[in-house]
């Protein structure tokens, strides 16, 4: 998950909190924003307010403007804090990423790579190739074997 800390908006209102990092998780619903935070729940605690108060005090605290891609931030529900993207910044940054970063784009660069191998089978594989083009017929009986489609010796017919 992303994690953005700011220590700026909770020393302005609460100068004796530690800071601790803010998880940004995906909101339930698009109408929500596209992420939230559950930070005031865990404040709440510690400071024994309303999570909504506090929600409400750390959203007026903090400069939108300096966001570039965050179009508003609103406190939501008991006590979350939600974050609504700027789709047409985000879009204008993204397209210009593609295009400077060209096939690059979505890598993502490490000293030390991974091969990761992906596998992805069927409940019954096909047979290979080889096996339907084969000139012997027994190769072709034991493909047969398998086909629903059964004649009178326990082979399809379709591949005499």
């Amino acid at each position: 998950m992303p994690k953005y800390t700011s220590k700026r908006p909770k020393k302005k209102h609460y100068p004796n909190s530690h800071s601790q990092p803010i998880t940004l998780n995906k909101t339930p619903n698009i109408d929500f924003g596209q992420l939230a935070s559950s930070l005031c729940f865990e404040l709440a605690k510690k400071l024994n307010q309303k999570p909504l108060v506090l929600a409400e005090k750390l959203v007026a605290a903090v400069e939108t403007s300096s966001f570039d891609l965050i179009e508003k931030i609103a406190p939501a529900g008991a006590g979350y804090i939600n974050f609504h993207v700027n789709f047409p910044k985000f879009t204008t940054l993204t397209l210009a990423s593609i295009k400077q970063l060209n096939y690059e784009f979505g890598s993502v660069k490490t000293d030390n790579p991974l091969k990761i191998i992906v596998e992805h089978t069927k409940r019954q594989p096909p047979a290979p190739d080889s096996y339907w083009a084969s000139p012997k017929p027994h190769a072709r009986r034991r493909v047969g074997a398998y086909t629903s489609t059964k004649g009178a010796h326990g082979f399809s017919p379709l591949l005499h």
